[in-house]
């Protein structure tokens, strides 16, 4: 038995790698330029097998692995900080603080578990090497399946002793609380395939339609609630600190033990025509989902309702040409493109305003409602007249002069850091996306629009659209940082305040141009919006890196703004070169 079993999955796993080791070669010939450059026989290439065999090593070790010793990890110290809250207070807890973590521990791992049976206990999924082994090598469905997993399960149970061996002595709680858990965590998987397994026979005998893929679609939503719900129990216990009787889990674990007996006397005798009826049912599952991601239409956010509104019937324009166009567009769809810079100024107003609210209520506690007022009121004015914080009583951060020191070197000396908090905020992709389909795609078929003149006139009035689109929140969370500048100790010099902002202004206005462009220069959109272009990815993952290894030189703010206008100006004056020679070559509809 174990030799069939050690064949089989031999098998399953050289299939696995001339699988992907295929699709790697075929991803690297679809390279610009360097896959025109490799040669037809690439597939033969000794070194490209070796260097495959290791990646893939480490990545089939990784997919094992990772999440499984990154799970049971957090829950050992989760639990390892109740029982340091149980020792601080140890009249909450009734019992031990040893007992109450052990307790705790398993169950939330219980918990873990359960979450893991709801999601992951198919054992009829679909992947490409079950297909060529089970369709086209006529091997056999049952032998596979239950080959493969038993493989997980092995991996499950390596996975946890080595966490358990490790965590388990240096926790502190009972041996029998973490010693056998690699072996809950097993009969945890068997006995969600024997539910699976006795589900689908129930099926069978009441003569209804059997479909794994769809069923686990359908009922994704109540799983996740489930799931969630068993989390949030085990949540509200241990911020209550209730502990329940040492016998509950181990009731719970007994249950489990006798699902997973059935279960395995389920999975033995389950008929092998089911086996491979439900793979071929799986495949079918999978190429409709592999088809509707493929080619998703993503145009319905982007285009408005199909009944014209009256307030789109009286939009006008004074402006003439390109102008009046982009005027119109902007005005008629501005609901649709100014979402997110709205969402993330109110984001940063309403965080800000939580942390502003919980110093005036926590200093009105100490101090009074009147003398929370008064400070409030006076340190408005010193704001405002660009002095510093000032308070005899208290100042707004005691004991932690690491913490002010961050703050002020944050704000003062690392504004470019402001990079990635703009970048979820800005608007202009979707601005071109929504640009693309409600206007440019239908004008892309008329000669004069492709003219380099006509490009450039319209660019140049998209990006000061794209820039004054994305100010907002430029200019909120500088003012934001302005104000926490104040509270940390006050501006270094004279108009730091006001430059705080004018940098994130810059800053924002800069990688808005710098995204108009790529639009303008590449055109990477399909008609589903699917981006096409393969550089365009490329270099918005360049200028992330460029940014990543500058924004952590200290320039301080008054050299900082300078730098950045010059830098905008120049990357506008490029924009519109590279534009105008050679946008005309990619200003079309991609297929």
């Amino acid at each position: 038995m174990i030799k069939t079993w050690f064949k089989t999955l031999s098998a399953m796993i050289r299939l696995r790698y001339i699988v992907g080791y295929n699709g790697f070669i075929y991803k690297l010939k679809l390279l610009p330029v360097i896959g025109k450059l490799l040669p037809d026989d690439l597939y033969k290439i000794g070194i490209f097998k070796v260097l495959y065999s290791i990646w893939k090593f480490i990545a089939e070790l990784f997919k094992l692995f990772a999440l499984k010793i990154a799970g049971l990890s957090a829950i050992y110290g989760v639990c390892g900080l109740l029982r340091i809250l149980a020792e601080e207070s140890p009249d909450r807890v009734p019992v031990a603080p040893a007992e109450y973590q052990g307790i705790m521990f398993i169950l939330s791992f219980l918990t873990y578990g359960f979450m893991g049976m709801l999601i992951n206990t198919d054992l009829f999924s679909y992947s490409p090497e079950k297909e060529y082994a089970a369709f086209m090598l006529r091997m056999d469905a049952r032998r596979l399946n239950n080959s493969l997993f038993a493989y997980n399960l092995a991996a499950l149970f390596i996975a946890y002793s080595g966490v358990s061996l490790v965590c388990g002595p240096l926790s502190g709680m009972p041996f029998y609380y973490w010693l056998f858990t690699p072996l809950i965590g097993v009969l945890m998987k068997l006995a969600a395939a024997g539910l699976q397994l006795a589900s689908i026979n129930l099926k069978r005998r009441l003569g209804m339609k059997i479909q794994p893929g769809r069923g686990a679609l359908a009922a994704i939503f109540f799983k996740i609630m489930f799931g969630f719900s068993a989390m949030m129990a085990v949540f509200l216990i241990a911020a209550n600190a209730i502990c329940p009787p040492a016998y509950v889990p181990a009731a719970i674990v007994l249950i489990i033990a006798v699902l997973a007996v059935i279960g395995l006397f389920l999975i033995k005798g389950f008929d092998p025509y089911m086996h491979r009826r439900l793979l071929s049912s799986s495949k079918e599952v999978y190429e409709i989902q592999k088809k509707s991601y493929k080619n998703p239409d993503r145009t319905k956010s982007l285009k408005k309702v199909d009944k014209v509104r009256k307030s789109d019937r009286d939009i006008q324009s004074k402006k003439t040409g390109f102008a009046f166009l982009n005027e119109i567009f902007m005005k008629r769809y501005r609901t649709v493109i100014g979402v997110k810079p709205f969402a993330a100024c109110i984001g940063i107003l309403l965080l800000f305003a939580l942390f502003a609210t919980d110093l005036f209520v926590e200093y009105s506690q100490d101090f009074g409602q009147q003398a929370a007022t008064e400070s409030l009121v006076n340190n408005i004015f010193n704001y405002l007249t660009f002095g510093s914080y000032q308070d005899a009583l208290r100042p707004v951060i005691t004991g932690s002069v690491e913490f002010e020191e961050f703050f002020r070197g944050l704000f003062g000396y690392y504004l470019l850091v402001s990079f990635f908090f703009l970048v979820p905020a800005n608007a202009t992709e979707k601005m071109a996306a929504t640009m693309f389909i409600n206007c440019d795609r239908c004008l892309m078929s008329y000669s004069f629009y492709k003219k380099p003149s006509c490009i450039v006139e319209l660019f140049k009035i998209r990006i000061l659209d794209a820039i004054k689109l994305n100010l907002a929140p430029a200019v909120t969370l500088g003012i934001v940082s302005s104000t926490m500048m104040f509270m940390f100790g006050g501006q270094s010099y004279f108009g730091e305040y006001l430059l705080i902002p004018l940098a994130y202004m810059l800053i924002s206005s800069i990688y808005s141009v710098q995204l108009m462009t790529l639009y303008y220069l590449f055109q990477p959109f399909t008609e589903n919006i699917k981006v096409k272009s393969r550089v365009y990815p490329i270099i918005t993952v360049i200028i992330f890196a460029v940014v990543l290894g500058v924004c952590w030189i200290p320039i301080p703010a008054w050299l900082l703004v300078p730098i950045l206008a010059g830098v905008l100006a120049l990357t506008i004056f490029v924009a519109i070169k590279l534009v105008r020679r050679f946008s005309p070559k990619h200003w079309r509809v991609r297929t």
